[in-house]
């Protein structure tokens, strides 16, 4: 990866790619950040910013272009979808 991270989750986004997101930084700080590994070139690249900072967190595909981001250290009020 890019950045050392705690508490991140990932989730499968198509067949060849994994978005790997916030988590804690080594201070045990959330983070916002995110990444795409890319299994075929077996490469790490920065992605979007999650709308907060999020670790230990839950990521559901609900296909292979939307992820519900939910739990974790955001409010339980609180539920994003991403769509690639």
């Amino acid at each position: 990866m890019l950045e050392a991270r705690y508490a991140a989750k990932s989730s499968p986004l198509g067949s060849d790619l994994w978005w790997v997101t916030g988590g804690q930084d080594v201070d045990f700080t959330n983070m916002r950040t995110t990444e795409i590994y890319n299994k075929t070139t077996r490469q790490f690249a920065s992605y979007v910013d999650l709308p907060k900072r999020a670790a230990h967190h839950n990521l559901v595909a609900v296909n292979e272009t939307h992820v519900v981001i939910l739990a974790g250290s955001l409010p339980t009020d609180e539920v994003f979808i991403f769509d690639r």
